[in-house]
């Protein structure tokens, strides 16, 4: 999976300035290229991308729904996702100074945890922070929705007390 996908076209397409085209890009992934090129022949008429397309945003919506999220909250997901799948700046900058916190990944075995997934961390020091918590289910639901693989991590550090 990727974010942010960069396509070379092996075609030149001359359009004259006040001429309309209709220009649809189509994508396929296969195993193998005749699994992909007979894709694409199947979705090569404009009736059945228009359909995909209709049913794609379909489904956008049903997961929307679902979820109960908005577009800004979509938004917030896919640049936390940034964070999540490319070089976290600031993580590096942790390690270099190597901040006795962050330990291998073997430590985190004991907890279940493989460190071969991203990890969304969420820290809290005590009940208040429970909106926050609320938020990182939410996107990690969203993530697992869209096949995007992470482990979410809750650290409470709250104060152990009887009321608890």
């Amino acid at each position: 999976m990727t974010l942010d996908p960069v396509i070379a076209l092996r075609r030149t397409i001359n359009i004259l300035p006040s001429e309309k085209v209709i220009f649809n890009l189509i994508m396929a992934i296969s195993n193998n290229r005749e699994e992909a090129i007979n894709l694409i022949n199947e979705n090569l008429n404009e009736e059945k991308i228009i359909q995909s397309i209709n049913l794609a945003k379909a489904k956008a919506e049903a997961e929307t729904m679902y979820l109960g999220i908005k577009s800004k909250d979509i938004e917030t997901y896919q640049k936390m996702l940034k964070y999540l799948i490319y070089q976290n700046p600031l993580k590096l900058l942790m390690y270099k100074e190597k901040i006795p916190k962050y330990a291998p990944t073997s430590e985190l075995w004991k907890y279940g945890i493989s460190g071969d997934l991203p990890i969304l961390m969420v820290k809290i020091k005590d009940i208040n922070d429970i909106e926050v918590v609320k938020e990182a289910i939410q996107a990690y639901e969203y993530f697992k929705v869209k096949n995007i693989k992470i482990d979410l991590v809750i650290l409470n550090e709250e104060k152990k007390n009887y009321e608890n």
